[in-house]
């Protein structure tokens, strides 16, 4: 059962690289990608969770960070700014972001499953990672509804924020999830990766485009890069302060690395953003040289699906 559900991680990680480049790659060059992505998400995952004991229960260090970054430096590598007539392709429609918002729903109500997927069946963990995900999902969505409004220049809600944002709070507590950090400390951390996140889409995402060229198509960095990093930290903090006497009954399969924990989820934040933002470099270059990108096309289906005549 471990190992499809770490199928399922892996899985994941590519597809959140791929909200970094889609509409800019095409299907085989993006087969390509992912196979060489699969190889260095093995040798970090090896690495961090099994050699160095990082607890990563619900992939914010693992499965997010490196998928964004490996994605954010494929990105930059491949280097494609969409021009001034595939900008029109690339906005989203009322259908498309009322869609996005039902895929929205689904993702929140889930999204305890998916961290707590890999804690033994009837566990304390297992509960902790429930309670845990579900009141920094609530946290994170009303602040992402207040940090949205106020960042915006027109005081409105923007659907990117609400359609993205609300969900950081689970990536944001997903290392730390089966830790005891408190109904307040869970609350914390979804608001403040809400409002990270929605900070991402306003300043951060236009800001890195515009100074680097970095174009991120579904503003990965956002959703999954910046909050990851927010939870490796508190994952980090946490393990630092954390004690046997503070109720855990289970404290050596929590921190297998005991008062050392603290340094290791450091390390293993370190190791695998060098890890994503090299490997995902490497491996666009490889791609790039073994097939070089198409021009023209950018952001429409019909170049790789049978679509309506009206949808293209």
């Amino acid at each position: 059962m471990f190992d499809l559900i770490s199928g399922h991680f892996a899985a994941a990680t590519i597809l959140i690289s791929f909200g970094c480049l889609i509409g800019k790659i095409s299907p085989v060059q993006m087969c390509l990608l992912g196979l060489l992505e699969l190889l260095f998400y093995t040798f970090n995952f090896g690495i961090t969770l099994k050699w160095l004991g990082v607890v990563d229960i619900g992939g914010s260090i693992a499965v997010h960070m490196f998928g964004a970054f490996f994605g954010l430096a494929a990105a930059l590598v491949w280097g494609h700014t969409p021009t001034k007539e595939e900008e029109s392709d690339e906005s989203s429609t009322a259908t498309s972001d009322t869609f996005s918002l039902i895929g929205t729903v689904f993702l929140w109500i889930f999204w305890p499953s998916f961290n707590g997927a890999p804690a033994a069946h009837g566990t304390a963990q297992q509960m902790r990672v429930t309670i845990n995900t579900v009141l920094s999902l609530a946290a994170c969505c009303t602040a992402t509804f207040f940090s949205s409004r106020f960042l915006s220049k027109s005081h409105k809600f923007g659907p990117p924020d609400i359609q993205n944002a609300t969900l950081a709070g689970g990536v944001a507590v997903g290392a730390a999830a089966n830790m005891i950090i408190k109904p307040w400390g869970a609350l914390a951390i979804g608001a403040l990766g809400g409002i990270l996140s929605t900070w991402g889409f306003r300043v951060a995402q236009p800001f890195l485009q515009n100074k680097i060229g970095l174009h991120d198509t579904c503003g990965v960095q956002n959703l999954h890069g910046w909050p990851s990093i927010l939870g490796a930290i508190v994952s980090a903090v946490v393990a630092g302060f954390a004690k046997e006497s503070d109720g855990y009954k289970d404290f050596d399969s929590v921190f297998p690395e005991g008062n050392r924990q603290a340094g290791h989820q450091m390390a293993g934040m370190v190791l695998t953003l060098l890890t994503a933002l090299a490997s995902g470099a490497l491996c666009a270059f490889i791609v790039k040289m073994i097939m070089p990108k198409e021009i023209g096309g950018g952001f429409r289906d019909v170049k790789y699906w049978e679509v309506a005549d009206k949808v293209v």
